[in-house]
């Protein structure tokens, strides 16, 4: 059930973004190519294709960085795909740094109460509980809940 969730929360946060990265794509010419990486990647990972996603899913973070900037949202979604998919792949260790990183960049942009900012600390949990480490995951779980009852 938690991996269904899981998948949910990841599938939602792609739609945003790949109406983020279209819209980018429309507005600005040299960001063709990152669009075309982040719409490749929306599709295969929609089709339940995490495999075939993963390549551009990494594909898309150094771009993102270079293009958007690394504090940037839609580079903090290119790192929380990947790390997503690591996940699926049971790639815990190479997950969690991700996670963390992309939920710094969410909360400088966003503030650490913003509704976003908890779906973010949601799948950075995720790998914790997959391996057991509940006293790291419970602290993300509350601030998460604590998000929940302020919004």
């Amino acid at each position: 059930m938690t991996k269904v969730l899981f998948k949910v929360r990841c599938f939602l946060a792609g739609l945003f973004c790949l109406t983020l990265w279209l819209a980018l794509g429309l507005a600005y010419g040299q960001f063709r190519e990152l669009v075309d990486t982040a719409n490749k990647f929306s599709t295969l990972y929609s089709q339940d294709r995490c495999a075939g996603a993963l390549p551009f899913a990494g594909k898309a973070v150094g771009p993102g960085e270079k293009e958007l900037g690394p504090d940037h949202l839609a580079t903090a979604t290119f790192i929380s795909n990947l790390a997503a998919l690591y996940v699926f792949q049971g790639r815990h260790t190479e997950a969690e740094p991700l996670f963390k990183r992309a939920l710094t960049i969410w909360e400088m942009a966003l503030g650490p109460d913003h509704p976003e900012v908890g779906l973010v600390l949601a799948n950075r949990a995720t790998p914790y509980e997959a391996q057991g480490k509940y006293s790291i995951a419970e602290p993300l779980k509350r601030q998460l809940l604590g998000i929940r009852e302020n919004a």
